[in-house]
This record gives structure tokens, C-alpha cells and sequence, in this order.
């Protein structure tokens, strides 16, 4: 995000230097004008307001420049003011130099293309009013008794118009073109930081389903663990007629079996979900509660569930897949913390952070996870993200910082809290819009 705030001025700033440029090959071909029509057609010309005009041009123009090596950035409506200086500065020269048959006067659209290219619609709107008051009041004007102009006669007219177009063509075209250039390149570089965003994304998800795969398997990995040397202690035993104790052996063998299916059934859930990284399919909060106690109710058989009625229990809305490694992360966090109870409750909430009962009212969607274990240990208060040790055994402590980084991406926030009555909270909030796809 820093560098594309940072090409959106360097980008101002040439389309100035751009402009400047210009500024410069138009007095260049105004004063080359003056001076050809002065000594070839013997045109008096009214050489001090005509000088007074360029004189304040090139003012602007050695003040642009150096504007142009300040550190400040430009912006748009410094932009607006310089191209509507260069509007009245013509218009002067206009209206000395044959006012409404000036064929010159189409330049009026070289400024007005750049506002439309660079500026806002109101910037843009602004200045074309201003150019069309200012050509009118061409018309309004008297016209001078002086000597008369090469283009007051027909084909002097019809040269001047050609010349006009060739310029305004000119100019047009490498202005137009460098910027459309700029364009292009501001647009693959938006191409590439979303790449990278999608990368870190995808980063993301591949530690939250390593954060989510170690939790899981924590549990029958230790299981394996305990059975192979019960295995191993009931096949060197003997009964006491000296044979193995082949009924443990059989009985830890099984188990055994059952662990490594379910840490198949694992990788092979985590596998389908990094294939298909898309949402569920629309369903009520209170049924996707349950689905995911029912997997814990049996992973902790001494851990008691309960899904606590919330206002969001009738909303049918989807769940990103991301979410739901969260939310079992953190529910597999307070089952191991419990002391025998770990309690979930989904509510709607308005931009206050107040419980509403309507989809239509709510701004987001709550998630509360409680349990009544001996609450957060104070390197997770004080350490919020950011990895700290796991307070398990078995654990890496990258479950709780990985949740926070996923929350955080999806735009909502996960706090840690202690509970009215003791033990651990652990309150998700995600924005609404997180679930629109199937709203």
C-alpha cells in the first residue's frame, strides 16, 4: 500500500513538469509567431500588453519550475489553479491579438483534454465553464481599429486554423501519450501488489491450516504415542500361564488403528479445504455451532459444549472457510483450558457495538467463546499480535497469532478477555460483508 500511495504524487508532480513543458513550447511558438508576422507581413502589433502577457506567463512558468524542486507534494488542486492561469493568460492574449477570429482559440481544448485526463469531474467542469465564459466574452469585446490581421481575410483564416491543429495535434498526442504510458504502468504495478497480496494471503492460509492441522493432531499423535508403548510393555509381558498379553496388545493395536484414521481424516479435510478455499454454503449460525461442537464433543469427551442462544441463531449466512479454522482453533484452545465447560454465543451487532435482533440493523456478527479454566495466561494479554510461547506441551503458540492475522485480513478483530465469573474469553467480531456472497 506505501508504494501505491507514493506513485499517486510522483505522478501529479510529472503531469506539472509535463505541463510546464508545454507551457514553454507554446510561448516558444507564440513569440516565433509575433515575430514572423511582425517581420513578413509588417503587423504592428500592441507590443506592450502583448508584452505584459508573456511577461506573466514566463512568470508562471519560472515559478512552476521552481515549485518543481520542492519536496511538497502536488496535488490536484494545484494542478486546477496552473491550467486555469494558462486559460486566463490566453484569453488576455486573445482578446489582443483579434479576439474571436484568433483561429488559435481551439487551443482552449489542449487544457481542458489535460483537466478531463488528470482532474475530477467538478476540477474538469470547473474550467470548462471558465473557457467557455472566457470565449464568449471575445465576441462582447470591441474590436481594435489597428492594422488588420492575416487572418481576418478567408485563407488567412483557413492557414491559421491548419497551424492551430497541428500544434493542438502535437501537443495533444505527447501529452496524452506520456500519460496514458503512466497509466500503464501505474496499472501493472497494481497487478503486482495484488499478486503479492494474494500470496500473502495464500501464505496465510497455509499457516492457519498448519497452526489448525497441529492442533488436531496434538491430541492422537500423543495417543499413538501412549498405545505403542502400551504395545510395547503387553507384548514383553506374559500372563501367568507365560504367554503375551495378546487381549491388551489386540485392544492397543485397534486403538492405534482408530488414531491414525482420524489423523487421516484430518490431513484429508485440510487437503479439500486448501483445494477449495471458498465459503459453505448459506445455513443457520445455530447449525453451524453444532457442527463444529459435534467434531470437539468427541475429540473431548470430558468437555462439556454448550451453543448459548444468540440473535444471530436464525441468520442464514455462509462461513468462509478460513473462519472456521479460527473458530475450531479457538474453541480447540478453550477445551484444553476448560475445567469442564467451554460455552459459544453468536450475536448480531450494530456500529455501536449494540446487540440487534435484525440482519437488516447489524453491522457485524459477534462470536464469544468461553470456558471456565483458569483464564489467559499474561504473555497472551501482553503479547497480542504477535507469536508467543504456547502454554501447552505439545503446542507451537502460533495458533492464537495465526487466528489474529486471519481475523485481522477478513476486517475484524479478535480480542482476549477475562470472564465476568473467571476463566478465558476469547471474542470474535467479523464485518457483515465478510458473509454477503450469499446474503
Amino acid at each position: 500500500m506505501r508504494a501505491l500511495t507514493g506513485l499517486v504524487p510522483s505522478a501529479r508532480h510529472r503531469n506539472l513538469a509535463e505541463l510546464c513543458l508545454l507551457r514553454g513550447v507554446l510561448l516558444t511558438l507564440l513569440v516565433g509567431s509575433g515575430l514572423w508576422l511582425s517581420l513578413h507581413h509588417g503587423l504592428a502589433l500592441p507590443l506592450a500588453s502583448v508584452s505584459w502577457i508573456l511577461a506573466g506567463w514566463l512568470l508562471l512558468t519560472v515559478l512552476t519550475l521552481w515549485r518543481l524542486r520542492q519536496r511538497s507534494v502536488v496535488d490536484d488542486d494545484e494542478l486546477f489553479l496552473q491550467l486555469l492561469g494558462d486559460v486566463l493568460l490566453l484569453s488576455a492574449l486573445f482578446s489582443q491579438t483579434g479576439g474571436h477570429s484568433n483561429p488559435f482559440v481551439t487551443y482552449y481544448l489542449v487544457p481542458l483534454a489535460i483537466a478531463a485526463s488528470t482532474l475530477a469531474w467538478r476540477q474538469t467542469l470547473t474550467l470548462a465553464v471558465t473557457m467557455l465564459a472566457a470565449y464568449s466574452s471575445l465576441f462582447w469585446l470591441p474590436k481594435s481599429h489597428g492594422p488588420a490581421w492575416p487572418w481576418d481575410s478567408y485563407h488567412g483564416h483557413l492557414l491559421g486554423m491548419w497551424f492551430n491543429f497541428l500544434i493542438s495535434a502535437v501537443l495533444l498526442v505527447v501529452f496524452v501519450s506520456r500519460m496514458q504510458q503512466r497509466l500503464r504502468d501505474h496499472d501493472r504495478q497494481q497487478a503486482v501488489q495484488q499478486r503479492q497480496h494474494l500470496q500473502q494471503d495464500q501464505a496465510l492460509a497455509v499457516g492457519t491450516l498448519a497452526a489448525t492441522a497441529v492442533h488436531e493432531l496434538a491430541t492422537p499423535l500423543a495417543s499413538l504415542t501412549l498405545l505403542s508403548d502400551e504395545l510395547a510393555a503387553a507384548l514383553t509381558s506374559e500372563t501367568p500361564d507365560g504367554q503375551p498379553d495378546l487381549p491388551q496388545a489386540q485392544a492397543d493395536l485397534l486403538a492405534m488403528q482408530s488414531a491414525l484414521a482420524r489423523c487421516r481424516d484430518i490431513l484429508g479435510r485440510l487437503r479439500e479445504q486448501a483445494r477449495s478455499p471458498q465459503s459453505s454454503p448459506a445455513q443457520p449460525v445455530q447449525v453451524q455451532v453444532e457442527q463444529l461442537l459435534v467434531g470437539l464433543s468427541l475429540q473431548f469427551p470430558d468437555c462439556r459444549f454448550l451453543a448459548l442462544a444468540g440473535t444471530a441463531d436464525p441468520w442464514n449466512l455462509p462461513m468462509p472457510w478460513r473462519l472456521q479454522q479460527v473458530l475450531h482453533t479457538l474453541l480447540v484452545n478453550a477445551a484444553e483450558a476448560a475445567s469442564g465447560t467451554v460455552s459459544v454465543q453468536v450475536d448480531g451487532v450494530d456500529g455501536a457495538g449494540a446487540v440487534v435482533a435484525s440482519l437488516a440493523e447489524a453491522a457485524r456478527l459477534r462470536w464469544r467463546i468461553a470456558d471456565d479454566g483458569p483464564g489467559w495466561p499474561a504473555d497472551v494479554l501482553a503479547s497480542a499480535g504477535r507469536p508467543r510461547d504456547s502454554s501447552k506441551p505439545e503446542g507451537f503458540g502460533w495458533g492464537l497469532f495465526l487466528s489474529e492475522l486471519t481475523v485481522t485480513a477478513l476486517g475484524g478483530r479478535l480480542d482476549t478477555l477475562a470472564g465476568e465469573s473467571g476463566g478465558a474469553v476469547a471474542q470474535l467480531s467479523l464485518p457483515l460483508p465478510v458473509f454477503s456472497e450469499t446474503i
